[in-house]
């Protein structure tokens, strides 16, 4: 899993059933470690879901979407 700041985090416990994917992967941020939790639904070529993670004694939860890149065609 890749972010702006962070590249190549490895993706934990990952499952799929029922066109259900859920995995964690961590964070890290400003010093931090943050472990967090999604569970998205696959439809096609495209996901909706959430991520959770518990930072500062308090659960944040936040919507997630994407959808697969098409490659060009030569």
């Amino acid at each position: 899993m890749d972010w702006a700041d962070q590249k190549d985090e490895k993706l934990k416990d990952p499952k799929f059933k029922d066109k259900k994917l859920t995995f964690s992967a961590v964070r890290k941020f400003q010093g931090n470690t943050i472990p967090i939790d999604y569970t998205v639904t696959i439809e096609g070529d495209a996901f909706k879901g959430k991520g959770e993670a518990e930072f500062g004694g308090q659960t944040q939860e936040f919507e997630i979407e994407g959808k697969r890149e098409k490659k060009d065609e030569k």
